[in-house]
């Protein structure tokens, strides 16, 4: 079987046949000519917006932890016993409340 035969036989079993499409023609460079836009000025909104830093932990008690995980090591020597921090309540430099959230590990 020829090279050319082979793919004959290949292109008959294709139910769609194949249109071999035409780019859309682009402008020339240059024809276009310039344009001017006018955008009005909004000052962004007054308080609040973002946090102050530095943040600052106030209570290491106050963290909450996702549930206990064991890990062990690659080779099997040692485990591991662990419990993931899920959140941290924090206070930023304007003493306001900010709240870290972290997503839960995979277990392993």
């Amino acid at each position: 079987m020829t090279d050319q035969r082979f793919v004959a036989d290949l292109n008959s079993l294709e139910s769609r046949r194949r249109s071999s499409g035409q780019l859309a023609e682009l402008a020339r460079r240059g024809q276009l000519k310039g344009q001017r836009r006018v955008a009005e000025y909004k000052a962004p909104a007054s308080g609040g917006g973002g946090i102050s830093s530095p943040l600052t932990e106030t209570s290491a008690a106050a963290r909450t932890h996702w549930p206990e995980q064991t890990l062990t090591s690659s080779d099997g020597l040692f485990t591991f016993a662990i419990k993931p921090v899920k959140k941290v309540t924090l206070r930023d430099a304007d003493n306001a409340e900010v709240e870290m959230i972290y997503a839960q590990p995979p277990t392993a």
